[in-house]
């Protein structure tokens, strides 16, 4: 017996010499740890998911967390694209009718689900409690809702456009009623758990009576069946047995031992040769199934997002003191850099910078107001940015011990165009700095 064996027989003996300390002290172990689902809580903080807690990404948006419309903590920005199936002008007549039909569809929703409200009323008022298991229930109601809203709709478009509402509605039930009709009935049948429940009651009835017979069956010839079954089951294991013993032994020579070992050492080689060559390059195309329709939207919003507009939020804090000339020429120039980033940047044109348009007020006013105040003093930016009614979600406003408000910090945008991919998107990124 090898050692590690011997370790384990030993240990095996006196566990099964003393059983009750190893029963008791997992269970109280068990109860105690029990314990710490009363502490339970779940993290589903993206950040926290995806970004590494030293990483670029949680560094910028911690600085903007503060901003209550810049960061992602308190806004999700939603991009709806709404293009043709065709690929031409969505701005047509015909196409406009074809988008006012979503109406037709929301009728075929609204029709179940009123259903559904009713019968769930009615139940409930009659104090029938409602069960988990009833769930699937409405979604099930909402299928067969508007599969037959599509059988009456497919009637309208088969009337008699020419003909009167009336005339024309009672065309479309003529066309689609009969359908309609065993649509339903064959649903309540299906969906009418009870009759299934009859049948597999019967079903399984009949099953347990044949076992039972079998089972008398096997008893009234017991010597001819254990015979033929040892009988057979010997011949196998006789072939069996010097299959694996020769198994075994080809298994335990020193040269098979030496070629495993061989071929292990080139599969390592191989596969870590190979691993440095994995292309990173990241899509999110591949996220998706190649027929999945989000494979569609995330090349549409490549195409129509980040070749035209693609916003990025830049925030500063502390705020700057703007009185000093060398200070506030290193912001602009800070800003220039990052508008006019090759290939990506609009230039001036893409930046949306309330310090520019205050640029323009100061040389057109002068610096100084009234002999003494600065009109690059916090307190009169701020004075004179809420008389200008520029949205104050670019600024971050505190008040100090005698309640008065100042800006500690403020946010500005710069959008970027001619980006094919995210991967491009990634290569802007590490540009900026």
């Amino acid at each position: 017996m090898r050692h590690l064996e011997r370790f384990f027989y030993s240990y095996g003996q006196w566990v099964g010499s003393r059983p009750w300390p190893f029963t008791v002290l997992p269970l109280l172990l068990t109860i105690i740890s029990g314990y710490g689902f009363v502490y339970f809580h779940s993290d589903d903080d993206i950040w926290d998911l995806y970004a590494p807690s030293n990483g670029v990404s949680r560094v910028e948006e911690n600085a903007l967390r503060p901003f209550e419309f810049a960061s992602s903590t308190h806004h999700y920005r939603m991009q709806i694209l709404v293009t043709r199936k065709d690929r031409s002008n969505l701005l047509e007549k015909r196409i406009l009718r074809e988008i006012n039909q979503a109406n037709n569809a929301l009728i075929g929703i609204l029709s179940p689900a009123m259903a559904l409200f009713t019968t769930f009323g009615l139940l409930f008022w009659c104090n029938v409690p409602f069960s988990n298991v009833l769930t699937v229930v409405p979604f099930l109601v909402i299928t067969i809702g508007i599969d037959d809203a599509f059988l009456i709709l497919a009637g309208w478009r088969q009337s008699d456009p020419t003909a009167s509402l009336p005339d024309r509605i009672g065309q479309s039930l003529a066309i689609s009623g009969a359908s309609v009709t065993v649509t339903s009935f064959t649903d309540v049948i299906c969906f009418a758990v009870t009759f299934f429940t009859a049948f597999v009651a019967i079903i399984s009835k009949q099953n347990l009576k044949i076992r039972k017979e079998n089972r008398i069956d096997n008893k009234n010839s017991p010597s001819i069946s254990s015979f033929s079954s040892f009988f057979s089951l010997s011949s196998e294991d006789v072939k069996s047995i010097f299959s694996v013993d020769g198994v075994v032994y080809f298994l335990h020579k020193s040269s098979t031992k030496i070629i495993v070992i061989l071929i292990f050492l080139i599969h390592i080689s191989v596969s870590s040769y190979y691993a440095t060559k994995i292309n990173t390059n990241f899509d999110m195309e591949n996220l998706y199934m190649a027929d999945s329709p989000l494979t569609e939207i995330s090349r549409t919003m490549q195409n129509l997002v980040l070749k035209e507009a693609y916003v990025v939020n830049v925030a500063v804090k502390p705020f700057p003191d703007l009185k000093n000339d060398t200070l506030r020429e290193r912001l602009m120039k800070m800003v220039q850099e990052l508008e006019n980033i090759p290939k990506f940047g609009q230039g001036e044109s893409g930046t949306e910078l309330w310090i520019r348009e205050y640029e323009q007020s100061v040389a057109f006013w002068g610096e100084e107001l009234d002999g003494e105040k600065s009109m690059w003093s916090n307190k009169q930016i701020l004075e004179n940015y809420r008389q200008s009614g520029i949205d104050e979600k670019f600024l971050l406003l505190s008040r100090n011990q005698l309640n008065q408000e100042k800006i500690i910090g403020f946010y500005f945008t710069v959008t970027y165009h001619n980006l094919e991919n995210f991967l491009e998107v990634e290569a802007l990124m590490e540009k900026r700095y």
